[in-house]
């Protein structure tokens, strides 16, 4: 036994296997790696591609509530609410990891697995200089794959962390969406009744006041909480529209940055316009 470890250790065999295990450690860390980020940016994939899917959804209902105001105001005036219609499409991730050279390519030059004879008489004939030489190049390639590695960890770690980020401000456009629309429904259940109220009273004061769908109701002649309620509905309607007209996902080098500029304007939209209305309308 010691002669054996004498010789393994004189040819180098003994070296290569601690080199061949510094490939194989590094080759199953990158594989379990590889397998652990890719299922990470595929479920991110899948939650975005999700939102994107409900935004499109209320892009649809955004329209409808719009067409629902036209009909109500109608009595008012001639509403027209430009229609857009838009359909972000979804998206397809992925990180493409390099392969790391074969065990047969890197160790081309001293294989005691496969060549163990002709690589033992080779290490012992030169008191394993050249054997030893030739693993360290090897070493040295497997270091620099090893360092190849970790930058391409690292960029796929920050890949998946930009389209973290890309979520969530998806699913706040979606939230904000959701919230809009009951705030713009509410709005025009209150302006619906408040216009029947006035044709009641109207027909309550003026025997020869006849309404249909075609007449014109004077809107100053609402109470002023309900004039209020009108020019909320007209806001919410272009606030909608606007909404609709943003593609919120661009897969590029600049997609974060769309998607955090569009973030940006709907937040403004709820800071500077909806929640002071909400307010408003409460009081």
């Amino acid at each position: 036994d010691l002669t054996c470890e004498a010789i393994s250790t004189l040819s180098g065999e003994k070296y290569y296997y601690e080199v061949k295990e510094y490939y194989e450690n590094l080759n199953r860390e990158k594989e379990e790696k590889q397998e652990e980020l890719s299922n990470a940016l595929r479920e991110t994939n899948h939650q975005i591609n999700a939102e994107i899917d409900l935004i499109n959804r209320s892009r649809i209902q955004s329209a409808r509530t719009n067409e629902r105001f036209e009909r109500i105001a109608r009595s008012v005036a001639n509403w027209k609410i430009r229609k857009y219609e838009i359909a972000e499409e979804g998206i397809n991730l992925q990180f493409d990891f390099e392969e790391l050279e074969s065990h047969s390519q890197i160790f081309v030059d001293v294989n005691f697995d496969e060549e163990p004879i002709w690589n033992t008489i080779k290490g012992i004939a030169t008191l394993g200089l050249l054997t030893r030489s030739q693993l360290n190049d090897v070493k040295a390639r497997i270091k620099g794959m090893e360092e190849a590695f970790q930058y391409e960890k690292e960029q796929a770690e920050a890949e998946n962390m930009r389209w973290n980020l890309v979520l969530q401000s998806v699913q706040a456009v979606r939230n904000d969406f959701d919230y809009f629309i009951r705030f713009y429904c509410d709005l025009l259940g209150e302006l619906d009744y408040a216009l029947d109220l006035l044709r009641q009273e109207l027909c309550q004061h003026d025997l020869f006041f006849f309404s249909t769908e075609r007449t014109i109701l004077d809107p100053n002649l609402l109470p002023e909480r309900h004039l209020r309620c009108l020019m909320a509905c007209d806001k919410m309607a272009r606030i909608l529209c606007a909404m609709s007209k943003r593609k919120y996902i661009t897969v590029s080098e600049r997609g974060l940055l769309s998607i955090e500029r569009d973030t940006k304007a709907v937040i403004t939209y709820r800071n500077k316009f909806v929640d002071p209305l909400k307010q408003s309308m409460a009081s």
